[in-house]
């Protein structure tokens, strides 16, 4: 009887010091390259329709719109932003390979805006830099 409360509190000890180690600060505010500073806040996805023609990023309203769909244990964030002359990049955050991701497929959206109050000009190029993807 004993050996299997110590089976089942460690095995329960294991479980959570595990999912410590898979969440994420969804509202970071990286360190930014190309002189500007952004604010990255994730934003409720009020309904979804699973129509993967609405993911991605687009500027609108001079904050960039990132929507992404996946895991909701290993969600696609964007962690980082380096900002070029007519680009502005979004870093998606890179798991650790044997990271233990769920199988459902859920929305998620950000809004990146820049935190000395311009605008992000409408024609930018937004680039998403994913790290399992090509």
């Amino acid at each position: 009887m004993m050996k299997r409360t110590v089976t089942a509190l460690a095995l329960g000890t294991a479980v959570v010091i595990f999912m410590m180690g898979c969440t994420v600060d969804r509202n970071n505010q990286p360190d930014n390259n190309g002189g500007i500073e952004v604010r990255i806040q994730e934003v409720p996805v009020d309904s979804w329709d699973g129509d993967e023609s609405s993911l991605g990023a687009i500027v609108s309203d001079g904050v960039i719109v990132y929507t992404a769909a996946g895991s909701s244990s290993c969600p696609d964030l964007v962690e980082s932003v380096t900002a070029g002359t007519d680009t502005v990049t979004l870093h998606i955050v890179d798991y650790p390979p044997n990271t233990a991701c769920t199988m459902d497929y859920v929305p998620v959206r950000q809004e990146i805006s820049r935190t000395d109050g311009k605008d992000f000009s409408s024609d930018i190029e937004v680039v998403i830099d994913h790290p399992r993807q090509p």
